[in-house]
């Protein structure tokens, strides 16, 4: 064999392995964007994310001679009168709940809009059928004393479809 014809070989071989080498990465990304234009939005959950932000941004929300402060809590506001009065959503029931960051307990107020939302319903949520369940964190600051420290307020909403 002549050299040139080795090397048209060895040209076509490169060629044919980054053909290879390209369609692989091209039906990789189409699969992950596939994968992704898959996902749906259930009206629900968005019901429930903008309750959350209701409740953080302007129920539960400092306030003093300056204004509303959004994203500093007042536990004093978490309680059912307050969240019965501020925010609503028709059949659903949720579970508020301020935590230090260790995890603990500092305030928690469980609004059940006329519904059997006990406990029990909030942490068995997913498998209970005909129900959109959501939980929603987010860091914050609350009020304690003349302090402002470092929490977590937590929402677990439960809906019927």
């Amino acid at each position: 064999m002549s050299m040139s014809k080795k090397g048209s070989a060895l040209d076509a071989m490169r060629m044919f392995t980054n053909i290879v080498l390209v369609s692989l990465i091209i039906a990789f990304i189409a699969v992950v964007v596939f994968w992704h234009l898959d996902e749906t939005i259930e009206p629900g959950n968005l019901q429930q994310q903008n309750l959350f932000q209701t409740a953080i941004y302007q129920c539960l929300a400092y306030e003093d001679s300056l204004g509303i402060h959004p994203g500093q809590i007042d536990p004093d506001k978490i309680n059912d009168g307050r969240l019965q009065s501020c925010i609503n959503l028709p059949k659903s029931g949720y579970k508020i709940s301020l935590k230090d960051l260790d995890g603990n307990t500092l305030k928690k107020s469980v609004y059940r809009n006329g519904g059997n939302y006990d406990e029990d319903k909030f942490i068995f949520c997913t498998a209970i059928d005909g129900y959109i369940c959501g939980l929603f964190k987010q860091p914050i600051t609350y009020k304690q004393g003349n302090d402002f420290l470092p929490g977590v307020i937590e929402m677990e909403v439960i809906s019927i479809e």
